[in-house]
């Protein structure tokens, strides 16, 4: 049996891609490797991984019967050469990518980089910006930090994926649809990636989280990636629940600020012609955030 990944979960984060990729994992022919993102492709994003070998690595104990073998790394949509890469190291992969309304997402993402302490700033409103001093400093010379309004741009990814894979290999899907239409929506992927219909339940994955003892989170985060490391070294293809569980107490789940009203408007204009854009290519609108009818507040969107 060829071991090589054949379907990739490539983005958009904050779409439910975690919670998609759970189901399929209990799919008995659907096999997702112990690091659900590894990362191997995109010159222009980190890796948990070193070379092909240890990319390969993560899938020998795919059992026999396991046909679809899942990378769920969601920054690959993102990329501007992993896909390309993708084609190079296996030319049959197949693409599920999920969107929902940028406006949403952007903040989201901001919060999930604040747990893995990638983003130091702790407003959301703050970090939006930021982003132009962000820029002067990366074309000095300075390393990579986090940019929503081009992490969100949907309408060019997604077009530019069409542009490198055909239509059948690529399957959309509308993060709205999932949540309320999980059954569904989870049935027309097994059946895009030519699986046989099982039960499939979607699970809440990767709900927002606020850190609540921050140095006890840096540690547990500097453990995670070592753990990482040493599961590999020992060849462990199983995840540390455990380990998880042990330091659940550092994090607690929390509704999401509302970004200021500036902020809002800055985003729908930043992402206004992306949105026309993804619109035209995929058939259907992204825009809905409930932050446009919102009074001031607080969201607790995943």
């Amino acid at each position: 049996m060829d071991s090589r990944p054949n379907s990739f979960v490539i983005g958009a984060p904050k779409c439910a891609t975690t919670s998609l990729v759970e189901a399929l994992a209990t799919h008995s022919r659907v096999y997702v490797p112990f690091i659900k993102e590894p990362g191997y492709f995109g010159s222009d994003f980190g890796s948990d991984v070193g070379d092909e070998e240890e990319y390969l690595e993560l899938y020998t104990k795919a059992p026999a019967q396991a046909t679809v073998l899942v990378d769920g790394t969601t920054h690959y949509l993102a990329s501007a050469d992993a896909v390309s890469q993708i084609l190079h190291f296996n030319p049959q992969a197949r693409f599920i990518c999920a969107f929902r309304d940028p406006l949403e997402v952007a903040p989201a993402f901001h919060s999930q980089l604040r747990r893995h302490h990638i983003e130091p700033l702790s407003s959301f409103d703050a970090a939006w910006a930021d982003q132009p001093e962000r820029r002067k400093r990366m074309r000095a010379g300075g390393s990579r930090e986090p940019l929503y309004d081009e992490i969100c741009l949907f309408g060019k990814q997604l077009e530019r994926l069409y542009t490198r894979v055909p239509e059948d290999r690529v399957f959309v899907v509308f993060f709205d649809e999932l949540i309320t239409k999980p059954e569904v929506t989870l049935d027309r992927v097994q059946a895009f990636l030519g699986l046989d219909r099982e039960n499939l339940q979607l699970p809440n994955s990767n709900v927002n989280q606020e850190v609540v003892l921050e140095n006890m989170h840096r540690f547990k985060m500097h453990l995670a990636r070592h753990a990482r490391r040493l599961k590999r070294l020992l060849g462990i293809h199983r995840n540390m629940d455990l380990f998880r569980r042990a330091f659940a107490f550092t994090t607690k789940p929390s509704d999401r600020d509302k970004p200021d009203q500036a902020t809002i408007e800055s985003m729908k204009q930043s992402f206004s012609a992306d949105m026309d854009l993804f619109e035209s290519v995929a058939g259907r609108s992204i825009r809905g955030s409930a932050w446009d009818q919102e009074p001031a507040g607080t969201s607790g969107a995943p």
